[in-house]
């Protein structure tokens, strides 16, 4: 054999093993648990949505499909399904995913405490629900933990996802290392990941820039000549204005008109957020459900005379910068406003908020399904609902009920329409701007199939999932 062959030979030996793909992603914030059950921050969301499978996912146009599950049947009043597992069905410690292991999960889940399940076998369920409901198959997304886990180590789940935890240490105080293999190196992009989480941006972009991560999700786009960045404007998340419809001043009708018919979204968005950031001055707006010929407000000259008015925030430099940017604009009706800023770390404080203000700037995350029911629903006024407007009105809550016991997507738009009509006449909240992310990352990646986030705790899953 020649030099030149055996030269050949080692180098198409060599070509033909490629090491497993790697990726290091940075993500903001600290998780106290990787369980999808306990999962509250976007941290311990985004990373629960790559460990662990529900019974159903939303695709790329925000339909549910199956995940875990192979079948799911409906009564035609929305009250019974009957759900079959797939075969072949895994936890990352090789135990069959069965019906025990669902009924386990959802009865940790505070909306299921109603719904009667039962199991007919390993691999078929029953649920019975008090009412109809026809955005039950969105409470299905909760991924499913084992039943025969001990829960002894918040970050070492027993999985049901695509990745499972290999290793969790500490990075010199500075920044929490996960390290993940796939279980399935058909549907994942990289066979093994490492999450590291840090602080807060400053510190993600100083490990970008040392070379420490691949790539991290901002709402800047990173100056970086080897980084690429792709932009997106989230329609699972909006800003807004919630009044306190019961309190002193935000209970007037004319004054919520009066300014929800005069915003100055693109001083916000402008001056505030140098245009990134998307207009929201409807509810709905952006997904199927929008009703494009809901009635328009009109403006008005309106003097208030002094009236004084308690707008609050949550304890953000960003939010102090709209809020300011409002209390400038609305000035010219004559209203004197006091800024209060506030700390939230939970629901409860954002009711006791909005009971001591007249009105509260915070962000909503809403689901990819219509039910709004726990926003504006007159019996959701207090934990865990989040009617924080304390917002009452038959109309509204009869277009709530109605939208709920049908499944047709024709026939749930017009209680929706309805509803978005009666939020517009009475104006319990002003939606002012959606967040715009950007996801950074090294040139030699390549993500360009990409192009839609729904919510930023989506992205570790969009983009390193097949």
């Amino acid at each position: 054999m020649s030099l030149k062959a055996l030269y050949l030979i080692i180098a198409t030996f060599i070509s033909s093993y490629v090491a497993p793909p790697q990726y290091t992603q940075g993500v903001v914030g600290f998780p106290k648990t990787f369980y999808s059950i306990n999962a509250q921050t976007d941290a311990e969301k985004s990373i629960a949505k790559i460990l662990f499978r529900g019974l159903v996912k939303y695709d790329n146009l925000g339909q549910i499909q199956p995940d875990l599950a192979e079948e799911i049947i409906s009564s035609k009043d929305s009250k019974d399904y009957r759900i079959r597992l797939k075969n072949n069905i895994y936890f990352s410690n090789g135990q069959p995913i069965t019906t025990d292991d669902v009924i386990f999960t959802l009865k940790l889940r505070p909306e299921f405490s109603d719904i009667v399940m039962q199991k007919i076998n390993s691999k078929i369920i029953e649920f019975r629900l008090p009412n109809e409901l026809s955005s039950f198959p969105d409470l299905l997304t909760v991924g499913i933990v084992s039943s025969k886990d001990k829960f002894n180590d918040v970050f070492h789940p027993v999985s049901s996802g695509l990745y499972q935890v290999v290793s969790v240490k500490k990075i010199n105080n500075i920044a929490l290392s996960a390290k993940l293999k796939s279980t399935n190196t058909e549907n994942t992009k990289f066979n093994n990941l490492e999450i590291r989480f840090y602080e807060n941006y400053d510190k993600v972009k100083q490990a970008a820039s040392i070379g420490e991560i691949d790539g991290f999700l901002s709402d800047t786009a990173y100056d970086s000549k080897i980084f690429s960045a792709k932009k997106f404007t989230v329609n699972g998340r909006y800003v807004g204005l919630y009044f306190n419809t019961k309190g002193t001043a935000a209970s007037d009708l004319e004054l919520r008109k009066t300014l929800a018919a005069d915003v100055p979204r693109q001083n916000i968005i402008d001056k505030v957020f140098a245009g990134n950031a998307g207009s929201y001055d409807r509810f709905y707006k952006g997904t199927k459900w929008y009703f494009e010929e809901a009635t328009k407000l009109e403006k008005n000259d309106k003097d208030f005379n002094g009236l004084k008015f308690k707008l609050a925030y949550p304890s953000n430099e960003t939010y102090k910068k709209v809020v300011d940017e409002l209390v400038h604009y609305w000035s010219k009706y004559n209203i004197k406003f006091e800024v209060n800023e506030v700390k939230i770390n939970e629901v409860s404080d954002m009711f006791d908020a909005i009971k001591e203000n007249d009105a509260l700037l915070v962000g909503t995350e809403i689901s990819r399904d219509p039910d709004q029911f726990a926003f504006w629903h007159s019996t959701q006024n207090k934990p865990p609902g989040l009617n924080l407007s304390n917002y009452t009105s038959v109309r509204a809550d009869t277009a709530l009920e109605e939208g709920r016991k049908v499944s047709k997507f024709e026939e749930r738009k017009i209680h929706y329409n309805v509803l978005q009509e009666t939020l517009i006449q009475d104006s319990p909240a002003i939606p002012l701007y959606k967040p715009v992310y950007f996801y950074n990352y090294l040139k030699k990646f390549s993500f360009s199939n990409k192009s839609k986030l729904y919510s930023p705790t989506d992205q570790l899953y969009t983009f390193l999932i097949n």
